[in-house]
């Protein structure tokens, strides 16, 4: 797959066919980045595993009515996780997934790190909890689950030619594909299609989906489903471990956010003790390309906003 068309080809695709050969590039990039807060990289290197959340949490509604409207029947089947592949930092990410407070930091892999992480290493489900405790239910065997990891292809109506899209991928733009060719792809690739607005991601995701039911999988591992399902407010996800793969976690690099200036950079990693073990044991921690030029002061800004509303809200 992907022989026969080159990475710069895309503009030549013209149907689903051509789409499926060429968006097999998955293993093809240089990095894959996970923007996050800094207590989750302190919990994903203490524990050695990443949390992989159900797609009723996606923040895109768009998407997730997608799963609802291809597969309803199996929407509470499918986990995701998902990586950059952008080489430059990016902002818009920095700020939506590492966090507000411009407190955050992204884990990078190499393709060959990230395929190690994704095929040795250990899938279970787990309850997530409303304290925010994570309990593990059971291992997942192959027997259990699909894993389907593949580039994201973004796309919106062309607004010069109906009866076509406009689609994107990494730097490169498409506006050849009928409307009903790329409709055949998409059906064959649930989860890996967005709506153009996301572009600014460059996603590649590990899409999870269980071949049999919660209710199956838990009750034929012994456990008790009624009992795990009993509070709305838990949630179940699959974990990732590599927990037997001290290769993956010593290669794990991290840029911290932009708003961690190089000078507070030590007393920062004081408050994460994993991180700054790992900066110790490896030095793979360094600052963003950008320390100290960015100073957005979300969170507050936000909190004041919220106030102002309430007082407003009162006359």
């Amino acid at each position: 797959m992907g022989d026969r068309f080159k990475w710069n080809q895309f503009g030549l695709l013209r149907n689903a066919n051509d789409l499926e050969d060429y968006m097999h590039r998955e293993y093809e990039h240089s990095n894959y980045f996970h923007y996050t807060c800094l207590n989750s990289i302190d919990s994903i290197l203490k524990n050695n595993e990443f949390w992989i959340s159900p797609i009723s949490r996606f923040n895109d509604k768009a998407e997730y009515k997608f799963f609802e409207n291809s597969d309803k029947e199996n929407v509470d089947k499918y986990f995701s996780l998902c990586f950059s592949t952008g080489v430059q930092e990016n902002l818009p990410l920095w700020y939506m997934y590492a966090g507000l407070d411009g407190l955050g930091g992204r884990l990078r892999f190499t393709k060959v790190q990230i395929k190690s992480l994704i095929e040795k290493g250990t899938y279970y489900l787990a309850l997530r909890k409303s304290d925010g405790q994570c309990e593990n239910i059971c291992e997942l065997k192959e027997d259990d689950f699909e894993i389907h990891f593949k580039d994201v292809l973004y796309f919106k109506k062309n607004d010069t030619k109906e009866g076509y899209v406009a689609l994107k991928y990494n730097t490169m733009t498409n506006y050849k594909v009928p409307t009903s060719e790329f409709e055949k792809y998409s059906a064959n690739n649930i989860g890996f299609v967005k709506y153009i607005v996301w572009f600014y991601e460059k996603e590649t995701r590990l899409l999870i989906k269980l071949k049999k039911s919660l209710h199956e999988i838990i009750e034929s591992k012994g456990g008790n489903y009624t009992e795990y399902a009993k509070d709305d407010k838990n949630y179940y996800l699959i974990k990732l471990s590599f927990k037997n793969s001290y290769e993956i976690k010593k290669s794990i690099q991290i840029t911290l956010a932009p708003e961690i200036e190089k000078e507070d950079l030590y007393q920062k990693l004081d408050t994460y003790k994993n991180l700054k073990e790992h900066m110790l044991n490896t030095s793979f921690i360094k600052p963003s390309e950008y320390a100290g030029q960015i100073k957005m002061n979300l969170k507050d800004n936000l909190c004041k906003n919220c106030n102002k509303r309430k007082v407003q809200n009162n006359f």
